[in-house]
């Protein structure tokens, strides 16, 4: 049986001693793979926490239409799919394999590493069977009976991660596999517990720090061509299906649909079909305008939850946000919705807004209303590019409150 060359205990806790840091700007970025909302969510969460940078999102369709991953990271929570997706799934596994081999990085969790075991098990790497009792350490609370837990394989190593939670690492060809052996998705779906994308975030900052290259070359061309069988079957099982359980939007004319197309599935005429979607478009259209957190708290679900439907309302053209600052206001895309929203922005930062209108009715320029409020000029432009457009809304507000 071939064995991954493990990297040493003492080098993971160096590597793991540096964190948090921010990922380093690898060719391609990270890309982000997702099959359900739980998994965008989780996502964008991540995200919106800082634990990793922005990137395409794609489903396993475009992961196994595509020609070539060109990403720094993969990060793959917690992939689904049905008996009709089983061709789909083989070949993105055996697609993901041939990148890791390749020089790849993948940071997998509990159904990632069911995902890519697909492929690995023809290599003569199997992974055990999923447990549904306690197998290693996860982060505290977590419901090992109904999420389950992954053990580690012989093949790898294991590394604890900063905050609790550990993960398993394996080179593979001339890249690595990071693996999370719990399932944060779910668990932090139901509890909403940040240490779920911590350690997801802790993972991802291992696998972007471990070093390059290596390999034994003749291992590494046994293996190689074992994925490159694996990638064939997993062909000609798609084209013996007839494409059956294919996404119709893995592929246009033969080639693959680039990440950005992929973010988003819901039609126009189906957005208030989804009860939380509808409650989030009720709230705001009632009253023009929302902060981020009083949204959340008035819906009583996860930041994530929120976030994500509110993506889906955003895209299609029914709700807008606005960042200024630390805070993302919702708000009604029309003319009522924007004076809405200033009156929200007055209540909060009145000097801000007003220092804003001053400076966009001399034309002076985000850069320099940024210095005046001292803050990053990134953090500002968007709202100032607002008080622009809409002028006489923003000075009559301005002059109302100065009254």
């Amino acid at each position: 049986m071939p064995s991954a060359r493990p990297v040493a205990g003492a080098a993971l806790l160096a590597l793991l001693a540096t964190a948090p840091l921010a990922l380093a700007a690898h060719r391609g970025g990270v890309l982000y793979v997702a099959t359900d909302s739980y998994d965008a969510g989780f996502i964008a969460a991540l995200v919106s926490h800082g634990a990793l940078p922005d990137g395409p999102l794609v489903n396993l369709s475009w992961i196994a239409g595509a020609p070539g991953i060109d990403a720094g990271l993969v990060a793959l929570p917690d992939p689904n799919w049905g008996p009709g997706g089983i061709p789909i799934a083989e070949a993105a596994s055996a697609k993901l394999l041939a990148y890791i081999l390749g020089g790849g990085r993948v940071v997998a969790g509990l159904n990632g590493a069911v995902l890519l075991n697909l492929s690995m098990r023809r290599i003569g790497l199997p992974l055990p069977p999923v447990q549904h009792t306690a197998c290693t350490e996860a982060p505290r609370g977590y419901n090992y009976a109904k999420y389950g837990c992954l053990p580690k394989p012989a093949w790898a190593r294991q590394a604890r991660l900063p905050g609790g939670g550990t993960a398993y690492v394996a080179r593979l060809g001339r890249g690595w596999l990071v693996l999370i052996p719990y399932n944060a998705v779910w668990a932090y779906a139901d509890t909403g517990s940040k240490a779920y994308l911590e350690a997801y975030g802790a993972a991802a900052v291992l696998a972007e720090r471990l070093p390059a290259g290596g390999g034994a070359a003749a291992r590494d061309a046994a293996i190689a061509a074992a994925v490159l069988a694996a990638l064939a079957a997993a062909a000609q099982s798609m084209r013996g299906h007839g494409g059956e359980g294919r996404s119709s939007d893995a592929s246009r004319d033969g080639k693959p649909v680039p990440p950005e197309a992929l973010r988003i599935r819901v039609r126009r005429d189906e957005a208030l079909s989804h009860s939380l979607r509808r409650r989030i478009y009720e709230a705001v259209e009632q009253r023009g305008a929302l902060y981020f957190n009083e949204l959340w708290r008035l819906l009583g679900v996860s930041k994530a939850t929120v976030a994500w439907h509110v993506s889906v309302l955003e895209r299609l053209g029914l709700l807008a946000t606005l960042r200024y600052k630390r805070y993302l206001l919702i708000y009604r895309p029309s003319s009522s919705g924007v004076e809405a929203l200033l009156q929200a922005l007055v209540g909060r930062d009145p000097r801000g807004l007003c220092v804003l209108v001053d400076y966009a009715s001399r034309g002076a320029g985000p850069e320099e209303a940024a210095r005046r409020l001292r803050a990053s000029t990134r953090g500002v432009e968007q709202l100032y590019r607002l008080v622009s457009e809409n002028l006489e809304v923003a000075r009559r507000i301005c002059g109302e409150l100065q009254q």
